[in-house]
């Protein structure tokens, strides 16, 4: 929502409680809290979750989950834990929330242990849990937990959908198993921008620079993204020299490039010790109005 709407909202509730005609329900917060739920709105999250906790509405599910979803928003990792585990109830909304709240954070192995609770108290997960929890493989490294999951997912007829199929590519991907990867892309029938890149990456993260390539031409749509990637993937490689010729291609194709682009052919000259190379870049940052920010200065630092 807009923050006009925001602004709104909490005037209404406002409104509401000053006026003493009409109170606020288990209906109410989960709606109001869920407009609350960026974190330049925190204080008012905070006030409102403070009028659940006196009112007694912590213990309705639907309450209970738009508050643990506003915390983790708000990166209150601890409040959100203890939130969760003083709830009298769970479903499975709650621990999807917890499991995609501790892989946003990178705390994969938080993630897996949520995920073996819940097992232990027999919720079954659906395409949405199976994301976070092979997300967590893919920050984990750890193949052999991803490949176990992936076994779940077409053992127990869970759906294949577009965002679960790319987290496996991803996972895949990430733990070094390019072929398992390929395969899923191969058999993927809606290939997505998120598809395309995540291969793109894969093989040129590899040293396969050659496949990358003829996938990076095939993609139909016009984006930065998958070159971004494949110049990544080169300076992740030491194939500098190669991730820089892809920035002037990239130039003769007429893709502008981002503050990603420019960070990763920062890192590339410094593989080279290209100083001139370097320094034009600068030059290009400036003349394009590319504005600094953190990782970008260091970049240039």
């Amino acid at each position: 929502m807009e923050s006009e709407d925001l602004e709104g909202t909490g005037l209404l509730y406002k409104r509401m409680l000053r006026c003493g005609v009409l109170k606020p329900d288990n209906l109410t917060y989960p709606l109001l809290i869920k407009d609350c739920s960026c974190p330049s709105m925190n204080c008012v999250g905070f006030t409102v979750l403070g009028h659940v906790l006196r009112l007694g509405f912590e213990f309705d599910i639907f309450v209970h989950n738009a508050s643990i979803t506003m915390l983790l928003l708000y990166v209150e990792l601890e409040a959100a834990y203890d939130v969760f585990n003083k709830g009298c109830v769970r479903d499975l909304v709650t621990w999807n929330a917890m499991i995609t709240g501790c892989v946003r954070r990178g705390l994969a192995n938080e993630a897996k242990k949520l995920y073996r609770e819940m097992e232990a108290e027999k919720v079954k997960p659906n395409e949405i849990t199976m994301i976070g929890i092979v997300s967590a493989c893919s920050q984990l490294q750890d193949l052999n937990l991803g490949r176990e999951f992936h076994h779940y997912v077409k053992e127990h007829g869970l759906e294949l959908t577009i965002p679960l199929n790319n987290s496996l590519m991803d996972m895949y991907v990430k733990c070094g198993d390019l072929l398992a990867a390929q395969v899923l892309f191969d058999n993927t029938a809606h290939k997505t921008l998120v598809s395309w890149t995540t291969m793109v990456l894969g093989y040129a993260r590899f040293g396969f620079l050659g496949v990358a390539r003829e996938l990076l031409y095939k993609i139909p749509e016009k984006s930065v993204v998958p070159w971004n990637a494949i110049i990544s993937g080169c300076v992740q490689a030491k194939n500098s020299k190669d991730a820089l010729a892809l920035f002037n291609e990239m130039q003769i194709r007429k893709i502008d490039p981002d503050k990603v682009t420019m960070v990763n052919c920062l890192s590339a000259c410094s593989q080279l010790g290209a100083l001139d190379v370097g320094i034009w870049i600068h030059h290009y940052i400036e003349r394009h109005n590319i504005s600094l920010d953190v990782a970008l200065g260091t970049a240039l630092v």
